[in-house]
């Protein structure tokens, strides 16, 4: 993926600053940067961990179904990261403070439903 900055076309752009993101992904992790060039948020996730976000979650794509499954879930994240047709992202405040939730929600073939995560 990307290992530059690009902007975040988000649904609330007019009561959230212009942010810019990075997203890394390998067949191991990701890494997931977001700036407002004040402040730095990022998460990185291991393998186990976005297994454990899918389940608990109850994603439409099984990361854990086989290593396609894992690169097809990364693929539609960064693609409404990137502003793909049909997909939407949304910025929230987070629970914890100075914290933010980035919620992607990626259309999939049918009978699928789109891609939702958080």
């Amino acid at each position: 993926m990307s290992q530059h900055w690009a902007r975040l076309r988000h649904s609330n752009e007019t009561s959230v600053p212009p942010l810019l993101y990075k997203f890394k992904t390998t067949s191991k992790d990701y890494e997931f940067h977001v700036t407002d060039l004040t402040c730095l948020w990022s998460e990185r996730l291991s393998l186990r961990d976005i297994l454990q976000r899918a389940e608990d979650t109850g994603a439409s794509i099984d990361p854990g179904e086989d290593p396609d499954q894992f690169d097809v879930l990364l693929e539609k994240i960064g693609d409404a990261l990137r502003g793909s047709q049909g997909s939407r992202v949304a910025v929230n405040p987070g629970m914890a403070r100075d914290s933010l939730e980035i919620v992607t929600v990626t259309p999939l073939p049918e009978p699928l439903k789109p891609l939702r995560w958080t």
